[in-house]
């Protein structure tokens, strides 16, 4: 009787054993599940800490081009209103000195002596200049075409042309909108990878940068955004569009059941603020299947415009 009791004794002391080492192994798997999930949140917000600082380098660098777009701008209309100061004043110089001179013909003297302030102007330079008296003896005094300008004509013709230079704004000077596709296969597309949409058609006020597939908004307002993303046959990708940190949209692009490939396309209109980063990714935590289709004939996209 009592090696019976002993026996389940061992049996039972085993089984407690064995019940501690499975509880200890559940135990560890546990921490290093959270140790890896904590881990993988440190990450995700050094990676979006990450592409923020790039947008913000991109969009100093964009306002450091446009100052110095203006600087040398305002340097030009500077040194063109000082040339029309020196053409003004030379014109102005032999006006004086030919108002002091006499036009003679034969058997008739006409002296001038004095000019009102309309003698000045365009029509009379032309006039006095371009034109030369000539006599004949036989027939009243006739006007003989100088063919040759001389530097008052060619002053007078400066100073018309300077008149017309004016500084105009440059075109959509206000506008904001892009348009960029994938140039190639993307093969290995992970959890939370930003897709690079690395070919720009347009980008009006350069705010989409095509080295971090992201957008920086200048400026407070409504937006729309799409983008439609080419899978391979049989495969699928979740992806998401975001503003800062936040999901805004999601889409599922499956081409399971055909035989090539095949497209979605998502939108959203939203509002967004000066200095929000907008940008596409692969779904966080959905897992993914096949590739990022990219052909010539065929391109994923990313576009954006401001509404108002």
């Amino acid at each position: 009787m009592e090696d019976k009791n002993d026996a389940e004794d061992k049996v039972g002391s085993r089984l407690q054993r064995y019940f501690e080492m499975q509880i200890q192994k559940e135990k560890q798997k546990l921490e290093r599940r959270v140790l890896q999930l904590f881990l993988e949140g440190k990450l995700y917000s050094s990676n979006i800490e990450m592409e923020s600082v790039k947008a913000r380098v991109s969009e100093l660098l964009l306002t450091n081009r446009q100052l110095n777009a203006r600087i040398t701008a305002m340097e030009n209309k500077r040194e063109v209103s000082e040339t029309k100061k020196d053409i003004n004043a030379i014109v102005d110089k032999n006006f004086k000195k030919s108002t002091k001179s006499s036009v003679l013909s034969k058997g008739n003297s006409v002296q001038v002596s004095s000019l009102d302030s309309t003698a000045k102007s365009e029509k009379f330079v032309k006039a006095q200049q371009n034109l030369s008296i000539t006599e004949n003896t036989n027939q009243p005094t006739k006007l003989k075409l100088s063919h040759k300008p001389n530097q008052i004509q060619k002053l007078a013709m400066a100073k018309r042309l300077l008149t017309g230079v004016h500084t105009t704004k440059p075109p959509f000077a206000d506008g904001v909108a892009f348009s960029a596709f994938v140039s190639t296969y993307e093969t290995e597309i992970s959890k939370d990878h930003t897709i690079k949409f690395d070919i720009i058609v347009s980008n009006i006020g350069n705010h989409y940068n095509l080295h971090s597939g992201i957008f920086t908004s200048p400026q407070h307002g409504v937006y729309v955004f799409t983008w439609n993303l080419y899978c391979r046959a049989g495969g699928y990708i979740f992806s998401q569009i975001l503003v800062n940190s936040n999901a805004v949209g999601g889409m599922l692009t499956s081409s399971n059941g055909a035989t090539s490939f095949r497209t979605t396309t998502g939108v959203v209109v939203m509002e967004v603020n000066q200095g929000d980063v907008v940008f596409v990714r692969i779904h966080s935590t959905e897992t993914q299947s096949g590739n990022l289709f990219s052909h010539p004939d065929y391109r994923s996209s990313f576009n954006g415009w401001k509404i108002y």
